[in-house]
């Protein structure tokens, strides 16, 4: 009896490092073939000056590169059932594009304010399709905020996306640092006058296990490659940006020009009024100090008469009453002769 336990618990042990040395490679084949059928791509490449299409052409012609695609992303802070949550949003590929998310439920976008979100997981506030994620302006200013086209997406769908087959979203530098989930929406929702990051995907991953040292090998190389890929895209577009920066510099220069010599032209405008008033005005004053001069001679001329006038007033006045005088006493002499003469009469 005890035999056949010990033989019972070496068969279990057997069996069990059996379980788990053929799980293994068994886990590994199927993230092999998720990752083929999803097209998971091999390199994500991220610029601060962002990528143009013709960074994504000269990527895509680097022998070794099966396909090299342009693609948006930002991180932001949404509110999604009175919760905030740090979200990245991605921008859904294109079809037989790279990474390619699986529909798990509802349906893809259809319209610009329209998105698939994760299902729900520990940090991601619980999300059911036709709840509404309103992105918030706490985190970036307007400009960066007119990125996005809408700010308010309705869910309309759960997906996969085989870029995250851990349960970490990454890191961000808003909020607290930490990513809560992810959501897509079509690429027209972006506004982004470069794409902001680019995707890489190379022929040895259809040729090569993945988990094989000749992968690492032989990506490590391509590493090296887009690294200096990266040198002369990065060259070109600073030559790009100085170009842009000098035509919006000539642009100013030339607006400047254009309302300075606004400027001047209404300045000598001004002038010429200021110099057409000074000349009213002098004029006014001197016709002011003529009519005053002239004023003053008829003033004195008018006093003078005024006063002759007052004169010769009072001499008539005095003659008027030294006459008077001289006809009172003349009537009272006529009077006593008169007086006289009838009483010689009645005698």
């Amino acid at each position: 009896m005890r035999f056949f336990y010990i033989c019972s618990i070496i068969a279990l042990g057997v069996a069990f490092f059996v379980g788990m040395k053929a799980t293994s490679p068994s886990m590994t084949e199927t993230a092999v073939d998720y990752f083929l059928q999803t097209e998971l791509s091999d390199f994500r490449l991220v610029s601060t000056y962002g990528l143009r299409d013709e960074d994504i052409q000269k990527l895509s012609q680097i022998d070794g590169v099966k396909e090299a695609v342009g693609a948006y992303s930002m991180d932001v802070i949404a509110r999604i059932n009175d919760d905030k949550n740090v979200v990245k949003i991605l921008s859904l590929p294109d079809a037989q594009s790279l990474n390619q998310p699986y529909l798990l439920e509802g349906r893809f976008p259809e319209a610009p304010d329209e998105c698939v979100v994760e299902p729900n997981n520990n940090h991601l506030s619980h999300t059911e399709i036709g709840t509404t994620v309103t992105v918030l302006d706490e985190s970036h200013t307007q400009e960066e905020m007119d990125h996005l086209k809408n700010k308010s997406y309705t869910v309309v769908g759960y997906v996969r996306s085989p870029q995250y087959i851990s349960i970490e979203r990454g890191n961000t530098n808003i909020s607290d640092g930490t990513i809560d989930g992810y959501m897509m929406v079509p690429r027209d929702s972006f506004n982004y006058p470069r794409y902001t990051e680019g995707y890489i995907y190379t022929d040895v991953t259809a040729s090569v296990h993945p988990y094989s040292q000749e992968y690492s090998d032989e990506q490590d190389a391509m590493i090296t490659t887009l690294e200096k890929t990266g040198d002369e895209i990065l060259d070109d577009n600073l030559s790009d940006l100085k170009a842009e920066a000098y035509e919006e510099i000539d642009k100013n220069q030339q607006d400047l020009d254009d309302k300075r010599e606004e400027v001047e032209e209404q300045i000598q405008d001004g002038q010429s009024q200021i110099d057409d008033g000074e000349s009213q005005l002098l004029a006014g004053i001197a016709e002011y100090e003529s009519g005053l001069s002239s004023f003053n001679t008829q003033m004195t001329q008018a006093r003078s008469q005024l006063d002759s006038a007052a004169a010769q007033l009072e001499s008539g006045r005095e003659s008027y009453v030294q006459g008077r005088g001289e006809l009172q006493s003349q009537i009272a002499s006529a009077l006593d002769y008169l007086n006289a003469n009838k009483l010689k009469l009645d005698e």
